[in-house]
């Protein structure tokens, strides 16, 4: 998966769609995607309670090698450090395999987000102290993903790809 060590097949599993059932079905979900081999499930702070109920099934059921991604729109590091730590609670897990820098949408959130003070220092922080694996971005725009891999400090990024939203630009 990008720069990670991390090894997963071309099917993951995303927390949007975790959002729509009651929650006892989108457990189900998440337990029957585990449970047929699916590696990579990816969430996100907004995407309402998907973090907690990923949690829950993994709690149930999470083999070694199944890997969590979760990202947050914060660009700073005080907010993000607060959304690493409810993460991991709402995950229950004591690592995040991936966290990403989610929606970049140009390169003055870029340069929040690089600079002093800003989300990669917290992520990078958490690094130190075992909180979290790796780090990358998420963006819709193309011109905020080529400026993310020009710094080499993300070693993911997350492009939109959708046959039924072709607005990225």
């Amino acid at each position: 998966l990008g720069r990670t060590n991390i090894e997963v097949p071309v099917l993951g599993i995303g927390g949007i769609p975790l959002q729509r059932p009651a929650e006892d079905e989108a457990l189900e979900v998440v337990c029957a995607a585990v449970d047929i081999g699916i590696k990579l499930i990816d969430t996100a702070r907004g995407y309402g309670d998907s973090e907690t109920i990923i949690g829950k099934a993994l709690a149930r059921n999470r083999p070694s090698d199944v890997a969590v991604c979760t990202k947050s729109p914060k660009p700073d590091g005080e907010s993000m450090r607060a959304e690493i730590e409810t993460s991991l609670s709402n995950l229950g897990v004591e690592c995040i395999d991936l966290y990403q820098c989610h929606s970049v949408r140009d390169q003055e959130q870029l340069d929040q987000i690089l600079g002093p003070g800003g989300a990669l220092e917290a992520l990078r922080k958490a690094q130190d102290e075992g909180l979290v694996k790796h780090v990358g971005m998420t963006s819709h725009r193309f011109d905020a993903m080529r400026a993310a891999i020009e710094t080499g400090e993300f070693e993911t990024i997350m492009a939109q790809y959708s046959f039924m939203d072709t607005d990225a630009a």
